[in-house]
Formats: structure tokens, sequence, C-alpha cells
């Protein structure tokens, strides 16, 4: 089991939102290029903020580099 270090992990109300102090996302284009964003914070919506077609999902991620 991995555990994550530098992390924090607040709920406000029905939204969690998970704190990196130290960390990146990595994203392939269809070059196979990799790119690397530092990672702030990811928070989660229950249920979602935005509407896709019309329709709330149950969930929602946002992802802040």
């Amino acid at each position: 089991m991995n555990n994550l270090t530098n992390v924090t992990v607040k709920l406000y109300g029905s939204d969690l939102q998970v704190n990196f102090l130290d960390g990146s996302l990595a994203f392939w284009d269809e070059q196979n290029y990799m790119k690397l964003y530092n990672m702030a914070y990811l928070t989660f919506h229950a249920p979602s903020e935005h509407t896709f077609d019309g329709y709330n999902y149950d969930l929602e991620m946002q992802v802040v580099y």
C-alpha cells in the first residue's frame, strides 16, 4: 500500500478538497509528449456544480494547478 505525504484533506459542506504541498500531474498529448503540471489541489463536488448536455452528474472533480 502506498501512503500519500504532503497532502491535506478538508471537507467544506458537500465539497472535499485535497491540497498538495508538492506534487505533479502528468498528461500525454497525441504525439506522446508528456507535460507536467504542479498540483495545487483537487476539489470534488457532490453533486456536480456544472452541467453537461443539460445534466448534473453525481460527482465533479476540479483540478487546480
